[in-house]
């Protein structure tokens, strides 16, 4: 909770949000981060700070492997977020193997039914899912969100990388259409989503963003924006 309660300081949360952050306190927290041009993209330093601030208000973390022919991002138990700064140092490359990635974290035993804690996913994307060989297969993923991920306690949220929206069109019609996934664009982005649903005026600090990025997946009046 200490470590919630800091970044909600530091950030400037909107008081409204914080019960809903703190939901997420209890909750398993797995992030992935993909391998691919992410890095080259303007959003994605912000993307990759959103990913730490996610990933250190977890109390409970888990590991998860990288994959041995390219080069992803993932960290776990991380107490210092300048060691999650220091993983983003190296440069990206390969493809988008969210496929096999999520099998592997679907697999875990903290996914599977019967484990006693909500499981919060954070998938940090640039673009469509490819295999092994660069071939698009978005049709797979789907089936792994569907089928493969133990939907009522496993929670996902996409962390869009890219300024380029049609890579990512089939995430937001994923929004819509499957239970406790979300997906986050970058700070202006969901900030003017925020006002022109609430209003100009409206406040949407960088705190208010990154707890919507943090609990999206689980409110879905967060999750509306």
């Amino acid at each position: 909770m200490a470590n919630l309660t800091e970044m909600l300081t530091n950030s400037q949360v909107g008081y409204s949000h914080e019960s809903d952050a703190a939901s997420s306190v209890d909750a398993l927290s797995i992030t992935y981060c993909d391998d691919t041009a992410t890095t080259k993209s303007p959003v994605q330093p912000e993307s990759a700070q959103t990913s730490v601030r996610c990933h250190s208000c977890s109390s409970h973390c888990h590991s998860f492997p990288y994959e041995p022919t390219t080069r992803s991002k993932s960290f776990s138990n991380v107490k210092d977020p300048q060691t999650v700064n220091q993983i983003f140092s190296n440069p990206p490359r390969g493809y988008t193997p969210l496929v096999s990635a999520l099998q592997s974290i679907f697999q875990l035993p903290a996914t599977r039914r019967g484990y006693d804690k909500k499981v919060l996913v954070f998938i940090a994307t640039d673009g469509a899912p490819t295999d092994d060989y660069g071939n698009i297969n978005v049709q797979d993923l789907e089936h792994v969100m569907n089928v493969v991920r133990q939907i009522e306690t496993t929670h996902v949220m996409f962390l869009i990388c890219t300024d380029d929206s049609t890579c990512v069109d089939y995430l937001n019609e994923w929004k819509n259409t499957m239970a406790n996934v979300d997906v986050t664009d970058d700070y202006r982005t969901e900030r003017d989503k925020a006002q022109r649903k609430y209003g100009l005026n409206a406040p949407f600090s960088i705190g208010d963003y990154i707890v919507k990025a943090l609990v999206g997946a689980i409110d879905p009046n967060l999750k509306a924006i």
